[in-house]
């Protein structure tokens, strides 16, 4: 199966740039690098060589390529000595990655596909990305939820998975494949990076668990919940209706990671992964300079960390213009401290710069509904509320640790962890920021920035308590619990949440549809996020979910008009359907009830390729 092929070709190419880099890994930390820039290199190696020369020549010759590639090297690792206390970490969030990623990605139950949380959301927009990949046979990037512009979305991920259900894997497994192995190369990356700075397995614990179990308050309005239910505390825990991280209607925002980023978010998912390998490419290279003459062994960790996120903006564009920033923020201290290396560090930027604008332009150069960027005062905050009362209220006791307990650390532990120190202050600097400034329309998704804020605060506060426990394990146990409690909570809830998405009678009509029209064709249909025409058939539509739409920029408001004339058969509407190069309308219940779809008209003009009790397909 030559989907198979394409996984292992991409852990064999990972393995090979890891090799490169003469690290020494702990085997699990050497296994999560290949898999990252296996997925990172090969994704890149074959969206290019599909440009060129198309899916067949192009998936064969980056398989070749690959191969060859691995072929030629000689691998000998020196390995650090193995940590049981990694592999029992591993097996854990391995056991929980698993269970989480198995119910959520479109897990096919007898009367359909369900999902739950946020995925149930996302997860259509995903799905319709992939399938787009799947089915198309000559290669484009117009977009499958508005067919008149491009694809502007960072859609690389989803390419690849693309790229596997098109070569044998289910649109299920292609989903918990890529998302269940990076999400778990990312822990295991978090947890040797904290052991590689603290050379503590139980920081290691302590960081990786405060980060991905984040949560502020809501945990009280879980005990409020609990005593108004009446039940036992068990039955209450395996019955929660809503999230305690994201509480919109108590002005709590601050979203579990796992909840509602590595489950939902599968842009987020590879970013995440590339800002911990850049992180510890970042380390090795500052280490080893400090302690080796050789600068050309040095100085390719360097190169190969500008690259990496050169390569980043159309995998996850938040996390390219966090380490951006970050790149410019340690160049400059590493500039002041020795100027001969101005050169070196522009030449480094250059190459950053020449792999990233391509990407940028393509992403910026859409239609936009209005500027991206504008001054937004505390984030979510209501105007009533206090911005103290705010933060502590939605990250609870993380909210002093990034504050107050960050400049203990930095006063007490600046000398002694250098390179952290300076990563914090720039996360510190980014969390002011981000809030400020709105980046995107969708004022919540300046969390993308603030998450990497919490992720080096994580580390900062895991050093801190594990220096409060030789003092006081009570009290340590009590802030622990706080600052873990609603991320736990939420986590849990999310393990048994499960609503069906698409149901069986409209898998089988994208079957029929797949069978009866060409994978380049364009329909009109409702705007329903989890609409079965590009969910699962990979056929373009006029225009999708005006959520996703708004929060991508793009200004809809003249195609909503025209669209619901075309539903109504209004005197415009042949000269519409030719405007929007439109082959086919779907009218459902959802396209009568919206748009108030006309199916008069479209009898009496148009051939009719599909038809049940309650839908009917025209052919334009």
């Amino acid at each position: 199966m030559i989907a198979i092929l394409i996984l292992i070709s991409s852990f064999f190419l990972g393995l090979s740039t890891a090799k490169f880099t003469k690290l020494k890994f702990y085997k699990l930390e050497l296994i999560s690098f290949s898999i990252i820039l296996g997925f990172i290199f090969f994704t890149w190696l074959s969206f290019i060589l599909i440009l060129f020369l198309g899916y067949k020549l192009g998936i064969i010759f980056s398989l070749v390529i690959s191969f060859l590639i691995f072929y030629k090297n000689k691998f000998k690792f020196h390995f650090l000595p193995a940590r049981l206390n990694a592999l029992a970490f591993g097996g854990l969030f391995f056991i929980l990655f698993a269970q989480l990623f198995y119910t959520h990605m479109l897990q096919n139950k007898p009367d359909g596909l369900y999902s739950g949380g946020g995925s149930w959301g996302d997860l259509a927009l995903h799905s319709t990305y992939i399938n787009k990949f799947a089915q198309q046979n000559k290669f484009d990037l117009s977009n499958p939820v508005f067919s008149t512009q491009k694809t502007n979305y960072p859609f690389l991920i989803n390419f690849y998975s693309g790229l596997l259900v098109k070569y044998g894997l289910s649109l299920q497994l292609s989903l918990i494949v890529t998302g269940f192995l990076l999400s778990l190369a990312s822990i295991q990356l978090l947890y040797f990076l904290i052991l590689k700075i603290t050379k503590s397995s139980l920081t290691s614990w302590l960081g990786s668990l405060i980060f991905y179990f984040n949560g502020g308050l809501g945990f009280i309005y879980f005990f409020q919940d609990w005593l108004k239910s009446q039940k036992n505390i068990f039955s209450f825990l395996f019955s929660m209706k809503v999230e305690y991280a994201h509480l919109a209607d108590k002005n709590i925002h601050w979203s579990n990671i796992i909840a509602d980023y590595i489950l939902p978010q599968r842009g987020f998912v590879i970013g995440l992964a590339i800002f911990l390998l850049v992180i510890n490419l970042w380390r090795e290279y500052f280490l080893s300079r400090a302690r080796s003459r050789d600068e050309n062994k040095n100085s390719k960790l360097l190169i190969l960390s500008s690259i990496i996120i050169g390569l980043t903006p159309l995998f996850h564009t938040h996390t390219f213009l966090t380490l951006l920033g970050l790149q410019i923020w340690l160049s400059f201290f590493e500039i002041i401290k020795n100027k001969s290396k101005v050169k070196f560090f522009v030449i480094n930027f250059g190459l950053l710069i020449l792999l990233s604008t391509p990407q940028l332009y393509w992403q910026l150069s859409g239609t936009q509904s209005q500027h991206f960027s504008k001054l937004n005062y505390a984030w979510m905050k209501k105007e009533d509320m206090s911005l103290i009362w705010f933060w502590l209220k939605n990250m609870g006791l993380g909210f002093l640790f990034l504050t107050l307990g960050n400049i203990y650390f930095l006063k007490k532990y600046r000398k002694k962890f250098k390179l952290l120190s300076k990563l914090l202050i720039a996360a510190l600097i980014l969390f002011v920021i981000t809030n400020i400034v709105s980046f995107q329309p969708h004022v919540y998704d300046n969390m993308k920035f603030m998450i990497y804020a919490w992720l080096i605060t994580a580390i900062t506060t895991a050093i801190l308590l594990n220096n409060l426990i030789r003092k006081s394990r009570l009290l340590f146990i009590i802030i622990f619990i706080f600052l873990n409690l609603t991320g736990f909570l939420s986590v849990l809830r999310e393990s048994y949440t499960s609503w069906q998405i698409i149901d069986n009678k409209n898998m089988e009509i994208a079957e029929q549809i797949k069978n009866l029209t060409p994978a380049d064709a364009i329909f009109l249909t409702s705007d329903d996020h989890n609409h079965l025409v590009p969910m699962l058939t990979g056929r373009s539509i006029v225009m999708g979910y005006r959520g996703w739409l708004w929060t991508h920029g793009i200004d809809y408001s003249q195609t909503e008009r025209d669209i619901a004339k075309i539903f109504r058969g209004d005197k415009e509407a042949k000269n519409l359907l030719k405007k929007y190069n439109i082959n086919y309308v779907y009218i459902g219940r959802s396209e009568k009830e919206k748009f108030k779809a006309n199916t008069n008209f479209y009898e009496n003009n148009y051939k009719k390729i599909y038809s049940n009790k309650n839908v009917s397909i025209y052919e334009i």
